[in-house]
């Protein structure tokens, strides 16, 4: 060993006043990181040792010039001869040196300068020595003792010192050094385990109380001695005595020095000694039970754990925490020590029992417990936040636990319903916490895998919306989550007013949460099931609103505000999304009949399909649909060449449309309203001989009639007509009519021969009505003439002539002019032949036939006449005159015979006159009847040619000049 060891060694008994702090200092408040890092040892009991204390007042030297005082003593002690002052010169002298050696002891760094401090205690302890011999009677000699004592003690021979300071006391017990005496020798005794003998020493200084101070300390290392000596009770009572008087209550203890403080937390480790070698926890319940309660026990409960702990008795050291909390389970720091119950669990990992400890201490010191409300003012943070992480914990063990149970069982029911006891415990006592969002987020969870969507989607929308702190992409998950489940909740019930409220979600999660890439998806199903509710309009405007954010470049990467990440897409699921939007703008504005935008949806939906997509056929439909629609309507607004443009589209755009014939039959009608003939011909025949047996090719013919008759083709219009009027389908009516049509086409198309043959056809077939068919009889006779089949047209005529004779109360107007120049014109024939007949000898022959002649055509014309229409009347009536007129003009040139004399020709020529001579007056008459018709106002070509007449018979009487105008006469 060194010198400067045992000089130092020496220092302690006279440069510390008692024990002050220990190098296992233990706060109350510990924590358990500290705990396990410290792990102290409990040591046998003869190992277990204080902690030195510094002297509460150290010795503060003051620097002088230390040679210069010595030298002035020196010099005062050769000059005083007085024995009382020169014993306390040297009494100083002596001190002086005392001092000096000190200062070398404690300044002294090499060896050389230890050994210079020990030769100057040298030189120190002769001076005190002297004193003693010098002075054997001076009053002061009980702090020579001292003193010596102490430079002996410094020096290191502490026997020496302890024999002096025993000496001290013999011979001046009462000198007030004497419990700094006792002291010494305690520590003496002490520090050679002689701690009976120290015990005694320590306990007069305490009995003493003449030093406060020494007192603290000496009943301090008292307590440990009689530790030491195993008398673990007697030693509790001392340090329990020791606490009262230091802190007898809690602000006391708060206001003590470091030092005072480290004192009694080293009077707690050595009482959680005692204890630990007594009965543990159960020996703290019954000391206090013995002494009263102290507002101290939890630290001694916990000083008694942690040393359990530290020797890794974990149960041992939760029995002592769980002895005090039920000892004391209303105490501020109940809360804090049942704590270290879950720590010691944590440690000792027992994780069976770490659970059911955090559920008790949330219950038994949560806000709705007692403890809570008999501590509400006093609260400590650190307890709140302790709660709310076990509270924590708890809801995530037993969600956890739900998750690994077997699914749909009882036991994960029980696992997730606990797991939600604790998350809505979090969430009603901490409302304000910044994670209370994330409870709620997992507390929708968890009733998401109970199946409870309504209790879900609340939690999870609180989670979204409630809490605008709370992580940006998790309060997204959330709000995406709150849209699943009102969802769920709508497919469920098949309610309208959950539907909406889906809806109303899903809105609200794309307004709020735009940027992420799920919101696309929430639109489009939104906008699908608005359509679905017939809320078309803003079905459309969300679809649209899609198709906007979405990319239409096809790249996979949406850029996004630079507070979220990069969203990654798939290519296919950006489509997928435009599809289904584009799909929803179809329909939303097929059904607003907004047609261009409906073709426009569809069209667009179906670029990004594929053919063999189960939408894809019907799209293809709808597209057709709108297309057609826009047609209809420009047709309503008279607007044909478009609405042709939009059908012709129609057949291009969708080859396989299920409105395919209607929109040919459409086309066709265009065509027809636009007078485009020629592609409007060609379209119906295709469409008839495509669609034979089509509806609609039923009206094809009456459009084709139509087209025809427009496009002045007759005689394909009289086919058409032709063939309607041999179609036995047909109405008997219709194909009455369409066979007279077709006749009078095929005549307008200079078809005469089949135009005749459908007149016939008509006049055999149809008698009815009377004045139609007659009507058919005249336009055969009219054909027949311009044919010059002369018999055929008198067939017609004496048809015609018959049929009005035979028509009884259908006889018209008509029917009778008809009949009447039906007879006329077969009368005119009679008249060319009487006119032909020549009276030729021999003139008796010749005039019998002329006058049958004339009675043929006076017959002939006179019947006409009898029809009563003026113009065939004044005809008939002129030609019965003319009739007349010629045969008297006829007998007058008639051939005379041969041979005749003048005188014989004279006579022939009177015979000839007398019998010329009453046709002529007959023919006048006649003629004369004729023009009296003027008084009825009828005054035609037929009267004039009367008066023309007359004026050559007579001259006289009817040649005057009268206003009236030439007429040709036609009629030869």
């Amino acid at each position: 060993m060194s010198l400067r060891f045992y000089t130092s060694l020496g220092c302690v008994f006279f440069l510390l006043a008692g024990c002050a702090t220990t190098p296992e200092t233990t706060e109350s408040d510990v924590s358990f990181q500290e705990v396990e890092s410290l792990k102290p040892k409990i040591e046998p009991v003869d190992q277990v040792n204080p902690a030195n204390i510094p002297d509460v007042e150290p010795v503060n030297v003051q620097a002088v010039s230390h040679s210069s005082v010595v030298k002035s003593y020196q010099r005062a002690l050769k000059l005083i001869a007085d024995p009382a002052i020169k014993a306390r010169i040297e009494r100083r002298l002596a001190g002086l040196a005392m001092v000096e050696s000190e200062e070398l002891q404690v300044q002294g760094e090499t060896f050389e300068q230890q050994k210079l401090a020990m030769s100057k205690f040298d030189s120190t302890i002769q001076a005190y020595k002297k004193l003693l011999r010098d002075y054997p009677d001076n009053p002061d000699n009980d702090t020579t003792y001292y003193q010596l004592a102490k430079a002996y003690g410094l020096k290191g021979n502490l026997e020496a010192s302890d024999k002096l300071l025993e000496t001290l006391l013999e011979k001046y017990p009462n000198s007030p050094l004497a419990s700094e005496a006792y002291y010494r020798r305690a520590e003496f005794f002490y520090s050679n385990k002689q701690y009976p003998q120290a015990g005694v020493a320590y306990e007069q200084v305490v009995k003493r109380k003449d030093n406060p101070k020494m007192v603290v300390n000496a009943r301090f290392m008292l307590a440990w001695a009689l530790f030491k000596q195993a008398d673990y009770e007697a030693s509790l009572d001392e340090f329990t005595a020791l606490l009262d008087h230091l802190a007898p209550s809690k602000e006391v203890y708060q206001s003590l020095t470091k030092n005072q403080k480290a004192l009694i937390e080293d009077s707690f480790r050595a009482m959680s000694y005692a204890f630990g070698y007594l009965e543990g926890g159960k020996s703290v319940v019954q000391y206090y039970e013995k002494v009263g309660e102290r507002h101290y026990e939890s630290l001694v409960f916990s000083s008694l754990g942690l040393l359990y702990q530290s020797k890794e008795r974990y149960q041992d050291a939760a029995d002592v925490y769980l002895a005090y909390v039920k000892r004391h389970p209303l105490a501020a720091d109940s809360p804090e020590v049942f704590a270290r119950v879950i720590k010691v669990y944590e440690l000792g990992r027992f994780p069976s029992v770490i659970i059911p400890a955090k559920a008790q201490y949330a219950t038994d010191y949560g806000l709705s417990s007692r403890w809570y409300t008999a501590q509400v003012d006093a609260v400590s943070p650190k307890h709140t936040q302790r709660l709310k992480e076990y509270m924590g914990q708890l809801a995530s063990y037993f969600h956890t636990r739900g998750q690994k149970a077997k699914k749909n069982s009882q036991e994960q029911k029980e696992y997730f319903n606990t797991a939600i006891g604790w998350y809505n415990g979090y969430i009603k006592d901490f409302p304000k916490e910044p994670d209370v969002a994330d409870k709620y987020h997992r507390v929708g969870d968890v009733y998401t895998l109970l199946g409870d969507s309504e209790n879900a989607s609340f939690a999870y929308s609180k989670a979204a919306y409630d809490y605008p702190d709370y992580d940006i992409e998790k309060r997204s998950a959330a709000g995406y989550a709150a849209v699943v489940a009102f969802q769920r909740i709508a497919e469920q019930s098949k309610l309208e007013s959950d539907v909406r409220t889906k809806i109303e979600q899903s809105l609200k999660y794309a307004d709020v949460f735009g940027n992420d890439s799920r919101s696309i998806g929430v639109l489009v199903d939104a906008s699908e099931s608005l359509l679905k509710l017939n809320e078309y309009e803003p079905a459309r405007d969300i679809a649209r609103k899609v198709i906007v954010k979405l990319i239409e470049t096809g790249k996979s990467e949406y850029v996004v505000d630079q507070s979220w990440k990069s969203l990654k897409w798939q290519p296919y699921s950006s489509r997928k999304n435009r599809r289904a939007s584009w799909v929803v703008v179809g329909h939303a504005s097929f059904e607003l009949a907004d047609y261009p935008q409906a073709e426009n949806g569809y069209f667009q939906a179906l670029r990004l399909m594929k053919k063999n997509h189960q939408l894809y056929p019907s799209l293809r439909q709808r597209l057709a649909i709108s297309i057609y629609r826009q047609g209809e309507a420009l047709a309503k607004e008279n607007k044909n060449q478009e609405a042709l443009n939009h059908f012709e589209r129609v057949l291009v755009t969708v080859p396989e449309a299920d409105i395919k014939i209607q929109t040919q039959y459409d086309i066709i009608a265009q065509h027809l309203i636009l007078k485009q003939w020629t592609p409007a011909i060609a379209k119906l025949n295709a469409f008839r001989k495509t669609y034979p047996k089509h509806k609609l090719s039923e009206g094809i013919r009456d459009k084709l009639i139509y087209a025809y008759e427009q496009s002045e083709q007759w005689s394909n219009a009289a086919n058409e007509l032709t063939a309607m009027a041999n179609d036995e389908k047909s109405d008997q009516e219709q194909r009455r009519k369409a066979l007279f049509q077709a006749a009078t086409y095929y005549e307008q198309g200079d078809k005469i021969p089949q135009a005749i043959d459908r007149y016939r056809s008509y006049a055999h077939g149809y008698p009815a009505p009377f004045i139609v068919n007659l009507e058919t009889q005249h336009k055969l006779a009219e054909l027949y003439k311009a044919l010059k089949e002369t018999n055929k047209r008198k067939f017609w005529l004496k048809k015609i002539i018959e049929n009005d004779k035979n028509a009884g109360p259908e006889r018209t107007e008509r029917s009778v002019y008809l009949a009447a120049a039906a007879s006329y014109e077969l009368a005119e024939d009679d008249w060319q032949a009487f006119k032909k007949a020549k009276l030729t000898l021999p003139l008796g022959k010749s005039i019998k036939r002329k006058q049958s002649a004339m009675q043929t055509v006076i017959k002939k014309y006179t019947a006409v006449a009898d029809y009563g229409v003026s113009e065939f009347s004044t005809a008939s009536t002129h030609r019965i005159a003319d009739a007349y007129y010629r045969m008297s003009k006829d007998l007058m040139n008639s051939e005379r015979p041969k041979g005749l004399d003048e005188l014989e020709l004279e006579q022939y020529d009177i015979l000839l006159e007398e019998q010329a001579y009453p046709f002529e007056e007959t023919s006048i008459e006649v003629y004369e009847t004729n023009i009296a018709r003027t008084v009825d106002g009828i005054y035609d070509d037929w009267v004039k040619e009367s008066y023309k007449r007359l004026a050559k018979i007579m001259p006289a009487r009817y040649a005057k000049d009268e206003q009236v105008e030439g007429y040709a006469d036609v009629i030869q």
